[in-house]
C-alpha cells in the first residue's frame, strides 16, 4: 500500500496558535478552521512528511493510541483538509 501522497499546504493560508488550539485562516474563502490537539499535531506533522504511515506512527506514538485508529484519524483529516481546499 502507497501511504506517500502528493500534496503541499494550500497558498494562502494563516496559522495562529491559540491557547491550546491551532487556527487556519484560509485568506481566499476567509474560513477559519480551529484544530483540536490530534488536529494540530497532523497539520504540523505535513510539514515534513507526506507519508501517512509516518505521520500515523508519530501519532500513534505521541497520543498513546492504537495505530489503525491513528491510521484513521490522518487518512480522514488529511481528506478533510483536501475537501477544504487547504491541501493541493
Amino acid at each position: 500500500m502507497e501511504t506517500a501522497l502528493n500534496f503541499s499546504k494550500a497558498e494562502g493560508l494563516d496559522v495562529y496558535e491559540v491557547e491550546e488550539d491551532t487556527v487556519i485562516m484560509h485568506l481566499a474563502s476567509r474560513e477559519v478552521h480551529k484544530l483540536n490537539p490530534t488536529a494540530a499535531f497532523i497539520w504540523h506533522a505535513l510539514d515534513s512528511s507526506n507519508d501517512v504511515q509516518e505521520i500515523a506512527q508519530q501519532l500513534s506514538e505521541e497520543a498513546g493510541i492504537p495505530l489503525t485508529q491513528a491510521q484513521q484519524d490522518v487518512t480522514t483529516f488529511v481528506q478533510a483538509l483536501t475537501t477544504q481546499g487547504l491541501l493541493v
